[in-house]
């Protein structure tokens, strides 16, 4: 029998057998000049565009940071022969390195810890331990100081033990320094960096004490 008129005009679909009723076949969407357009097309080749982009960014970006970071790590090698298989420094009278050289003042051994404690206070990354004289509960040794510090690097966070000794000695007062780094088998130079940067800073130090003791 002929099938009824659906209000737009067509014939309405006809029931399945299972009373369902059968929908007709979508058609393409005009674009609004006549012509025809598939469905969900033309987006996709942009999406695929974009996650292409995002995934190189993504690939690019750790790989430079990683370079930059290890370019940076080695432009601060100073000693090719030492720093990438040495994790530790110490002062030594016959270094080549001015800023390795044990500090000698007329200044006393307490009076030298004190000033360590000021350095180290204004020094970025620089903490400190302790500064003690050594001895014991019966008897303490004014003549020896031991100040124990720790540095802490900038982008890393890697942390080196730094240690200063101050001994008395007739009419004047050594300071010696070690640095050893808690992990690593290279420092990359920076346990000899560490000791020139405290000694140096100790150093301005002294000369405006004495210089105060002097006016």
């Amino acid at each position: 029998m002929p099938l009824p008129n659906s209000p737009s005009g067509h014939p309405a679909a006809a029931p399945s057998a299972g009373g369902e009723t059968s929908k007709a076949p979508s058609s393409p969407q005009s674009d609004g000049d006549g012509k025809r357009v598939a469905a969900g097309s033309g987006a996709a080749p942009h999406d695929r565009r974009v996650l292409r982009r995002i995934a190189l960014v993504c690939v690019v970006v750790p790989i430079v940071t990683l370079l930059l970071l290890v370019g940076g790590a080695l432009w601060q090698i100073e000693d090719w022969s030492r720093d990438l298989t040495t994790n530790f420094a110490r002062t030594d009278s016959r270094h080549a390195h001015p800023g390795l050289h044990p500090v000698t003042t007329e200044i006393l051994p307490r009076d030298v810890a004190d000033a360590v404690r000021q350095v180290a206070a204004t020094l970025p990354g620089w903490r400190v331990v302790s500064v003690h004289p050594i001895g014991d509960e019966t008897r303490i040794d004014e003549s020896i100081w031991v100040a124990d510090l720790v540095r802490t690097t900038r982008l890393f966070r890697f942390q080196d033990d730094v240690s200063l000794t101050i001994v008395r000695s007739d009419h004047s007062t050594d300071i010696t320094a070690m640095s050893r780094s808690r992990v690593g088998v290279g420092d990359l130079g920076q346990n000899p960096r560490n000791i020139r940067e405290i000694l140096g800073a100790l150093r301005v130090r002294l000369a405006e004490m004495s210089r105060g003791r002097q006016a």
